[in-house]
């Protein structure tokens, strides 16, 4: 998938997985999968006044960890690669102090 926010950065293909991969300036290794970047826009969408700081701190993470996947649940990513870390979009927002509450509740059974 083509994912605009990271065009800066080289494309790499990876027919193993589904995750988008890039590469760096410095040659440090990414994969951006599917529910990480679904979990991205939301906060795009959520919190919009952060996003860019959402973004400048994906990229201190990609060049102090080197190899990561960024993934929509660590135990159960859709890339496995031996060497890699896995991140979380919470892992990268915690720190920063973002966050939002997805306050829907799918019913009111029980109150």
């Amino acid at each position: 998938m083509d994912y605009p926010e990271f065009r800066k950065y080289q494309l790499i293909e990876d027919k193993s997985t589904l995750a988008s991969g890039y590469q760096d300036e410095d040659g440090n290794l990414f994969y951006v999968e599917p529910g990480f970047y679904f979990n991205l826009q939301g906060f795009k969408d959520k919190r919009p006044e952060e996003y860019e700081r959402i973004l400048a701190a994906l990229d201190e993470v990609i060049k102090k960890e080197h190899r990561i996947v960024f993934t929509g649940n660590f135990e159960a990513p859709f890339v496995e690669k031996e060497g890699f870390i896995y991140r979380e979009i919470e892992d990268i927002t915690d720190p920063l102090g973002i966050f939002f509450e997805d306050k829907s509740r799918g019913s009111d059974y029980g109150d």
